[in-house]
């Protein structure tokens, strides 16, 4: 069973704990995700974000770090406070019916519990993870297929009719995990669980978009692209299809190659 731990979300599927405008850290005009480009499945994928407006969202349960949404759960709280859980628990599941029944199990199991596993917890949501950086060799050679890929730039939208995009939030770095006290969970506890990672990813300043939703596309309210990055080993076919998508909707185009000097990569007009 899993712990109550969230309460009402708003009609886009949003936490109610990421619609604090304190918490949107995004003070950035453009935001850029990274995609691969290396056979007809991958170009699918592009077609459906550039053209569709579609965006993958994917399980914290599929990171390629297991600490990524993985806080330290505790049960530090009151006897009093266990019970109420466990009968909080019982009621959600639905296996008892009324609450004296449900009372039961609560006294029976209060001194014996089990904390969640991370995937318990994250199995009801998804992420859509982008950055601030439009050329940081790593992000390319890691993200984009080994330049073998794009990046495409998303905008936070018009004055007066914000993108989804920009309720993306900035993921911390720090050397502790966030601790979750399931007994007294407060608004922060799914925030800091899910944008905290350690110091060693955070050459990738990275920012977040969550849903309550499966993994899989969405459809993203008024989704602006600026205009997208090509890697320099595209292959030619999948780089001209591309390359049509953005001049079907007059979106920029550039050529992403190496620094003929330096440790860096340089863009170039289409």
């Amino acid at each position: 069973m899993k712990p109550p731990l969230r309460e009402t979300e708003d009609s886009n599927g949003a936490p109610p704990e990421l619609q604090e405008e304190d918490r949107f850290a995004f003070k950035h005009p453009l935001l850029y995700k990274h995609y691969a480009l290396t056979n007809e499945i991958e170009l699918g994928y592009i077609k459906n974000v550039i053209v569709d407006k579609m965006i993958w969202f994917n399980s914290p349960i599929y990171a390629n770090d297991p600490f990524d949404s993985n806080p330290v759960f505790t049960f530090t709280g009151s006897k009093q406070e266990k019970i109420d859980y466990c009968f909080s628990m019982a009621k959600e599941s639905g296996a008892y019916q009324t609450n004296k029944s449900a009372k039961k199990f609560a006294l029976r199991r209060w001194s014996n519990l089990r904390l969640p596993e991370p995937d318990e917890m994250n199995q009801d949501w998804a992420i859509s993870c982008f950055t601030i950086e439009e050329l940081h060799p790593l992000m390319w050679s890691h993200y984009s297929s080994k330049h073998a890929g794009i990046n495409i730039a998303f905008r936070s939208g018009p004055p007066g009719t914000p993108s989804e995009i920009s309720s993306a939030i900035k993921v911390n770095y720090l050397k502790q995990r966030p601790m979750v006290n399931i007994l007294r969970l407060v608004k922060e506890d799914a925030l800091n669980a899910f944008t905290t990672k350690s110091p060693h990813w955070a050459y990738e300043k990275e920012y977040r978009l969550f849903r309550k939703m499966a993994r899989g596309l969405r459809k993203i309210d008024n989704l602006q692209i600026s205009h997208v990055n090509i890697g320099s080993r595209v292959k030619p076919e999948f780089r001209t299809a591309v390359i049509n998508f953005c001049k079907d909707l007059n979106i920029q185009r550039y050529a992403v190659g190496i620094s003929p000097r330096e440790y860096s990569l340089e863009k170039k007009s289409l």
